[in-house]
């Protein structure tokens, strides 16, 4: 069940998705990216509520439809989900097999990619033909955090939607839910690094990535050696490292680009060169995030590597 209010840092996407709803212009194939921590997945959801939805209201959560799929048992929609950190491709060919069907109740038969960029290269070579050919009345939507891990092929068959992550204005809304003052809400958001949800969860891994970043910016400076960096954080989950490293990185190119002085920065990060950040060290940490998907790695080699090159970007 998603959230029944939308978030607020989610109004202009969904308006536009709406007017899109409103005059029937439907795509086949949707690519739904944005950050982590910011309800994309919920999102996602409300689109599929939104095309199953018999309501005057779309969605109005509580049609026989909205139900159906709330309790996970509507036959026109099948969502699918990494098993063991991938999307294989018996999961995909049942997907296609799915599309093939006739509808039940609704308009569209709709499949549900979550996390697209878990597909493994089979998996992503049986949707590629789907894509080309779809059937009719039918819809794949997928909701990736990281749309350029998704080969190009598919990538160029789908039309992207992007939600923007909530600006300052969502600390608003922050201080609101959490009953706290707004200078302190803005300052949360900054920290956890623009993730509302994370914060009202309650995720620990704020903290861990806080203290990580607070290591990172010693390290840049000089102020404690390689060794034992690498030594507290190896045992880390690598996943989680190099999604932390990749994080970081669009908050430095985001503050590069927009001078925006509320967005975070180190002082290290500031004298970075722009374009080393964007066309290297960036692509280098969106191919680590997915050789961990796809491989078996060392992960104090990989630590170890990622740190070196950030190191030498930042001189």
């Amino acid at each position: 069940m998603i959230n029944e209010a939308l978030y607020p840092w989610q109004v202009d996407v969904w308006n536009h998705w709406q007017t899109r709803l409103a005059s029937e212009q439907v795509p086949h194939a949707i690519l739904l990216h944005g950050t982590p921590g910011n309800g994309l997945y919920d999102l996602a959801l409300r689109i599929c509520y939104s095309l199953l939805c018999i309501g005057d209201e779309k969605p109005c959560l509580a049609c026989q439809m909205c139900r159906l799929f709330s309790s996970e048992n509507h036959p026109d929609c099948l969502i699918v989900e990494a098993e063991e950190k991938q999307i294989k491709v018996d999961q995909i060919r049942a997907a296609i097999d799915f599309l093939q069907l006739s509808r039940h109740y609704s308009r569209y038969r709709i499949v549900l990619i979550k996390e697209a960029d878990n597909l493994n290269y089979a998996a992503a070579n049986s949707l590629l033909k789907i894509l080309e050919e779809p059937p009719p009345e039918s819809i794949i939507l997928m909701s990736t955090y990281q749309p350029s891990s998704l080969p190009m092929t598919i990538r160029s068959r789908c039309q992207r939607i992007y939600s923007a992550p909530p600006g300052l204005k969502s600390a608003e809304w922050l201080a609101e839910y959490q009953s706290i003052p707004l200078d302190k809400a803005q300052a949360t958001l900054l920290n956890s690094g623009m993730r509302p949800l994370d914060i009202i969860n309650e995720d620990s891994d704020i903290q861990n990535r806080m203290t990580f970043y607070q290591g990172l910016e010693k390290l840049l400076n000089n102020q404690i050696p390689l060794h034992d960096f690498i030594e507290e954080w190896h045992e880390q989950p690598a996943a989680e490292i190099q999604q932390w490293l990749l994080e970081y990185l669009q908050q430095i190119i985001l503050g590069k680009l927009s001078k925006n002085p509320q967005t975070k920065i180190t002082p290290a990060s500031a004298k970075a060169d722009i374009k080393k950040l964007l066309y290297w060290l960036y692509q280098r940490q969106i191919e680590r995030c997915q050789l961990i998907k796809k491989t078996n790695f060392n992960p104090r080699l990989l630590l170890e590597s990622s740190l070196l090159e950030w190191r030498k970007v930042h001189r």
